[in-house]
């Protein structure tokens, strides 16, 4: 009976022991391990694994670092998305941009017609490489593809969904993307996005096409079907409130545009300390290109005060929104007469910006987690 209940006891163990281990064969790179995972089918997005039996989850090529034997057949047709993303991700990590590009151009296009942790890993890389040389437009097409392929088969209620502005929270937003560009950027940024990017895959992104839209039409309204009931709010709930928000500061409609303008107001002044800095930029700098564009000469004053005012209190902490709220600033000068004034923000936007790269702030933990850290 006893010899009976030891050899029950081994068996069960050494079942125990073998389904927590990996497949022969399979490991991932940068020391990680995936206890019980067991290999089940292989694409262009990466590798699917099956963990204990569970429901299979796919992993990208760029974490894979070898295969069971008896996958690696499947995987041949792969294998130059496996080396690219890899020898693309090396380069990232030790900060060469330059080299890192090309690549990810390479996989973004290549993957952008299928969503998976490939797509998402080849979006966030490219819209690194493209902010740390500047080119926010750029970087705006693989920053909404990433957060699309990211949040698509996910809860609205994850906590991948659940990011906010608020300060010390996750965000998904890229601080260097503000929803604002020069006259031309925008047009190309919503060319990529009309062709490549549906709304109703994502709210955020939704909100933040919209926003851009907005921007760069002069009352007219891009309707994705944001609702104004968060313009009602004593405070910001998350990053899409913001958009939205900020959206609706280039509504048509005159109430609605001051609703909005009021509502950014209020979020930073009834709680400072509640908000990112680069939140508090946006927010100040969507208020003044809002003023600047009304009729009315007190408003429009009122805007040149506050787009000075971020210039003034934010120097360093975004340099292409104050550039920018120079540039409008000064703008707005010289259509209202003041071509002197006008002309002395034109000389400080000169001195102050000219040869400097665009100061983009720190990636977003999507970026990050996407390019650097194994998802979890």
């Amino acid at each position: 009976m006893r010899t009976g209940l030891v050899s029950l006891v081994i068996f069960l163990v050494a079942a125990s022991v073998a389904e927590s281990a990996q497949d022969e064969g399979f490991a991932l790179r940068w020391g990680e391990t995936i206890p019980g995972a067991r290999v089940v089918a292989v694409s262009e997005q990466g590798v699917s694994v099956s963990v204990d039996g569970g429901v299979p989850r796919r992993i990208g090529w760029h974490r894979i670092r070898s295969l069971p034997s008896s996958f690696e057949a499947e995987a041949v047709p792969f294998e130059s998305i496996r080396e690219d993303a890899w020898r693309a991700s090396i380069r990232l990590r030790r900060g060469d941009y330059i080299a890192a590009e090309p690549l990810f151009v390479s996989l973004f296009q290549r993957l952008a017609g299928t969503d998976g942790p490939g797509t998402a890993h080849a979006g966030a890389g490219l819209a690194r490489c493209r902010l740390a040389r500047g080119a926010a437009a750029e970087a705006v097409a693989p920053w909404t593809r990433c957060v699309r392929s990211t949040e698509l088969g996910q809860s609205k209620l994850s906590p991948d969904n659940a990011a906010s502005v608020l300060a010390g929270a996750p965000s998904r937003l890229q601080p260097g993307l503000a929803p604002f560009f020069a006259p031309g950027q925008g047009r190309g940024v919503l060319a990529a996005e009309s062709v490549l990017w549906p709304f109703g895959t994502s709210e955020l992104v939704d909100a933040y096409i919209a926003a851009v839209a907005c921007d760069r039409h002069e009352r007219r309204w891009h309707d994705p079907g944001l609702s104004d009931g968060v313009l009602q709010q004593e405070r910001v709930r998350s990053d899409t409130d913001l958009l939205i928000a900020i959206a609706f500061t280039r509504h048509p409609d005159a109430l609605r545009r001051e609703l909005a303008r009021a509502a950014l107001d209020r979020w930073i002044e009834t709680a400072p300390d509640s908000l990112e800095a680069w939140a508090v930029v946006w927010s100040r700098v969507a208020v003044g290109r809002s003023l600047v564009r009304e009729d009315d000469p007190s408003l429009r004053a009122e805007g040149v005060l506050t787009l000075l005012g971020v210039v003034a209190a934010y120097p360093d902490e975004l340099q292409r929104l104050t550039a920018l709220a120079l540039a409008e600033a000064s703008d707005t000068l010289l259509s209202d007469g003041d071509a002197l004034s006008a002309e002395v923000l034109r000389a400080e936007l000169r001195t102050r910006y000219r040869g400097k790269p665009a100061a983009v702030g720190p990636p977003d933990p999507t970026l990050l987690r996407y390019t650097e850290e194994p998802p979890p």
